[in-house]
């Protein structure tokens, strides 16, 4: 089992991975909020353990592939929020079952 510490640790490293961007690159708003919900929901702690972290192509594949795998799962729900600029608790549920599935 993972002490306190380690967890805050593997938890700060999901959270950089899901904010990391290389130069250059541009994510809408829909895309921060599906990886800052995928972070939230430790979804990210099994790519970080493997190695996954901010920076790497390990973490970068695993993020465009969560990314394209939830807007071609879910084009309106990213839509409505790129378009309204907000969560709804119905696009957040939507969203987060589909992080989970993507995940298992």
């Amino acid at each position: 089992a993972n002490s306190g510490a380690e967890k805050q640790l593997l938890k700060k490293q999901a959270y950089l991975l899901a904010m990391h961007q290389e130069a250059g690159d541009e994510r809408s708003l829909s895309e921060n909020c599906v990886l800052l919900l995928a972070a939230s929901m430790l979804v990210l702690d099994d790519i970080v353990e493997k190695g996954g972290t901010a920076g790497t192509d390990l973490g970068r594949d695993a993020i465009q592939g969560l990314i394209a795998h939830v807007r071609e799962t879910a084009p309106k729900a990213m839509e409505e929020i790129d378009e309204t600029l907000d969560l709804s608790e119905e696009v957040r549920s939507e969203l987060e079952g589909i992080i989970k599935a993507h995940s298992s």
